[in-house]
């Protein structure tokens, strides 16, 4: 008999702890919906003549090709507020995320009233693609035109890639040749970058090709260099006057080292105790002498980073 009553009490409170609970749920979304969740007013149910402008309430930093969002705040005589979707149809703006900067947001409303306020725009990310170390070259260290500084938008999508030659780094120094590895760093867009880099007569390691054409024949060319007086070059000859196996490729395991000539700087290369021409190591070109293949004249080949 007891434990019968103990259990119906126990019920009891429990179903009277519920409904407070219940009604103190109820009291609290009330609350809300009638002091904070202001929902927005249609332009085109606003009395302008009695209503003006009062604020932009939004989040005034956005990244590249984020959309606008926002409420405008509408104010009347007795300081009661309206809010207005900032997408509404009535609400005109020169909003432009596509590129950083601070920037001025002009609103218009119906013609009628109009506000400015300002923003910034930045990118979601910067970032490096894992490079490992950089070879590059002494003096005009061209590689750089072709390692990129990616800015990601909004949308983890690549908006822009900038080279690192227009990056400002701080501890590049290519004016010598290096021993060992050097850290260059930079800040773009807010974000700090590096990278590790070496400096040889050419970027050590990594390949270069070219193009050279006379009246007969078109001549291309991988050329590349090691930091222990070594490299390799390739050299195909092809011509549309002549039968395909006449066509020739040569390939050369090479040696250099340094020379003056001219008062410019220059490497003398070499391949089976044969000069083959040299490398100016300031203008990034290759000269092969004569008779590489038969009859060959001089070739001269301006280089380019194939691969690193």
């Amino acid at each position: 008999m007891n434990n019968t009553t103990n259990k119906t009490k126990s019920s009891k409170t429990t179903k009277i702890f519920a409904g407070i609970f219940l009604a103190l749920v109820m009291i609290g979304l009330i609350v809300y919906f009638v002091f904070f969740n202001k929902s927005t007013t249609s332009l085109a149910d606003l009395d302008l003549n009695a209503y003006q402008i009062s604020r932009v309430e939004f989040d005034d930093e956005f990244f590249v090709n984020e959309p606008l969002n926002g409420t405008l705040i509408f104010k009347n005589a007795e300081d009661e507020e309206v809010k207005v979707n900032i997408k509404d149809e009535g609400v005109k703006t020169n909003f432009d995320s596509r590129s950083v900067g601070t920037k001025k947001l002009q609103i218009d409303i119906l013609g009628k009233q109009n506000f400015e306020t300002s923003y910034i725009v930045n990118y979601k990310d910067v970032r490096i693609d894992n490079y490992g170390i950089v070879n590059l070259s002494i003096y005009n260290p061209f590689e750089l035109d072709e390692l990129m500084v990616e800015c990601i938008d909004y949308y983890d999508q690549k908006c822009l890639e900038v080279p690192f030659s227009d990056i400002s780094w701080q501890n590049l120094n290519c004016q010598e040749l290096s021993n060992f590895t050097e850290t260059a760093t930079a800040n773009y867009a807010g974000v700090d970058l590096s990278f590790e880099y070496r400096v040889g007569y050419l970027g050590y390691g990594n390949i270069y090709d070219a193009n050279y054409s006379d009246d007969e024949f078109n001549y291309e060319i991988n050329f590349s260099l090691t930091d222990l007086g070594t490299g390799s070059l390739t050299i195909a000859r092809e011509s549309d006057s002549i039968i395909n196996d006449e066509n020739e490729i040569k390939n050369f395991s090479l040696t250099y080292e340094q020379y003056e000539l001219y008062n410019a700087e220059y490497l003398l290369i070499s391949a089976e105790e044969s000069t083959l021409g040299f490398y100016n190591y300031r203008t990034h070109t290759l000269t092969l002498n004569q008779g590489i293949f038969l009859n060959s004249p001089q070739l001269e080949f301006t280089l380019e980073l194939y691969k690193l």
